[in-house]
């Protein structure tokens, strides 16, 4: 706070402990005390009606409230309001005046009197002796007319928002004197360049050259109460952080707001919206009231990160151990992106990429972990049991002679294999009876025929293969003579024989 503010604050406190002191000795008068509260549960619910029921010196207190009346005061009686702006007498733009005064000697203290700019807001005509101190007079077209009236003290007044603040064309007192000081006008376009708290030069009043030789530079007021609460309380960076303007006036209305959000951002409205980054903000509200004070109040917020979920796929869904798997990351960060990944496969292998491929050296079941870290380095795991199968061993064998007699030495020839690993056992079922656990085995068949032969191979991860392959045996007989020669040696001499026979026919014949 600068010197001249603080000065400035002081010179106001002051005078407003005088008035305080000029109001005591008022309302500790002796005179009967009425009191009205418009919430019901004391003497009146009105103004008026307590008026019309005092007598002259009686002491009307009126509590916090709005009171939509106009008032006549024909009694010399004491108006003692609970303080501008907690209590209102509103002509709700009714009327030529909100207070007529029609009597001496009455005092109107502590009160906002105000009627949306039409009429007079206290009406004086031709009367004397009153005391207008410590009020609020705005919004009329003439916020205080006095005619033909003598000796009335005005003064610790603000005069706002009036078409007109003021008319006398008769002889009052328009201040207290140094330095107590006089009314606030909001239209005074004077100087304080002392920095006392009062204008350097009068304030004319507009009639018969009536004078507030000392104009207040501020107004006679209470600044606002500057206040606020926000939703959600404990808001993450994704959510619309709300502000609830809860300031209050006491002798006013708070007719301007400013807020700064802490991250470099403001706001002018009452009620505003935010979002932010993940962070400790500081967020400050300053609010005005109409009467030009103003006041700040600050509060802190903790705006929390939304940590990232992980998450991932693979393919294919029941891989093998001959197979490579693709991990794909589908981790999110719904106020960010993902910035680390770190995969362990739960074989001893790890990774820093977020999406790539990984074989397993053996079937197996593996617990596969992802963590993720966003750009805020928050974290979160996600772990998931992987199946990798075993690749079944493949069966088969050959075998020679290829067509074998019976008797023969048959070599049979395995040639199984496992792609994963090794065949640690074999079964031989030879067809006849005969089984054998050798790798490669000899045999021999007692008879000829077709024999089924079958291997069964297991291999080291205990997973087993048939392979199935007929063998035929040849069974030998008798040797037998090929006459084949001799047939067509005979045909030869058959033809030879039938030729010479023909001959000797014809030569027979021909000769005799």
């Amino acid at each position: 706070m600068n010197k001249t503010k603080a000065i400035s604050i002081a010179i106001i406190l002051f005078m407003s402990f005088l008035t305080s002191i000029n109001i005591y000795k008022i309302v500790t008068v002796k005179g009967a005390n009425i009191i009205v509260d418009d919430s019901g549960g004391q003497d009146y619910r009105e103004i008026q009606d307590a008026i019309n029921a005092a007598s002259a010196g009686d002491n009307i207190y009126v509590r916090d409230g709005i009171y939509y009346e106009r008032l006549i005061v024909n009694k010399s009686v004491r108006l003692i309001g609970s303080g501008q702006g907690f209590c209102i007498i509103d002509g709700n733009g009714k009327g030529d005046y909100v207070v007529d005064v029609q009597s001496d000697n009455i005092d109107i203290i502590g009160f906002t009197i105000r009627n949306k700019k039409v009429g007079i807001g206290i009406n004086v005509n031709g009367y004397n002796d009153s005391l207008i101190i410590n009020n609020t007079i705005r919004d009329t077209q003439t916020g205080i007319y006095l005619i033909n009236c003598l000796n009335n003290s005005i003064y610790h007044n603000n005069f706002v928002n009036n078409t007109r603040n003021a008319y006398d064309d008769s002889s009052n007192y328009w201040d207290d004197g140094f330095p107590s000081g006089g009314n606030y006008w909001d239209d005074y376009t004077g100087k304080d360049l002392n920095n006392n708290g009062l204008g350097d030069t009068p304030y004319n009043i507009e009639g018969d050259s009536n004078l507030d030789n000392y104009p207040i530079y501020r107004p006679m007021t209470e600044p606002p109460i500057a206040s606020f609460n926000y939703t959600p309380l404990n808001p993450y960076t994704t959510d619309l952080v709300e502000f609830n303007d809860t300031s209050n006036d006491t002798d006013g209305e708070i007719v301007s707001w400013f807020w700064s959000f802490g991250d470099g951002d403001t706001s002018t409205l009452q009620y505003p919206n935010h979002t932010y980054d993940n962070g400790f903000y500081i967020i400050t509200l300053n609010v005005t009231d109409d009467l030009g004070a103003s006041n700040e109040t600050s509060r802190n917020i903790t705006v929390l990160n939304h940590p990232p979920v992980a998450g991932f796929n693979y393919t294919p869904s029941s891989p093998n151990d001959l197979q490579d798997i693709n991990f794909s990351d589908i981790s999110t960060d719904l106020d960010g992106y993902i910035e680390t990944w770190e995969w362990d496969f739960g074989d001893g292998n790890t990774s820093n990429l977020s999406t790539l491929f990984h074989k397993y050296d053996d079937d197996g079941i593996y617990t596969v972990s992802l963590k993720v870290y966003d750009d805020d380095g928050a974290e979160d795991t996600i772990s998931k049991q992987i199946e990798v199968s075993n690749v079944a061993p493949s069966a088969g064998f050959t075998f020679s002679p290829y067509e074998p007699n019976k008797n023969d030495t048959i070599i049979f020839q395995d040639i199984s294999n496992d792609a994963d690993g090794y065949i640690v056992s074999r079964s031989w079922d030879l067809g006849d009876g005969t089984m054998s656990t050798e790798e490669n085995p000899q045999h021999r068949y007692s008879y000829g025929g077709t024999y089924k032969v079958t291997l069964v191979v297991v291999d080291d991860d205990g997973a087993t293969s048939t392979f199935t392959s007929n063998v035929r045996i040849i069974e030998k007989s008798a040797p037998t003579e090929d006459y084949t020669g001799w047939i067509i040696v005979l045909i030869v001499f058959i033809i030879i024989f039938i030729a010479l026979i023909g001959i000797v026919f014809y030569f027979t014949k021909k000769f005799g």
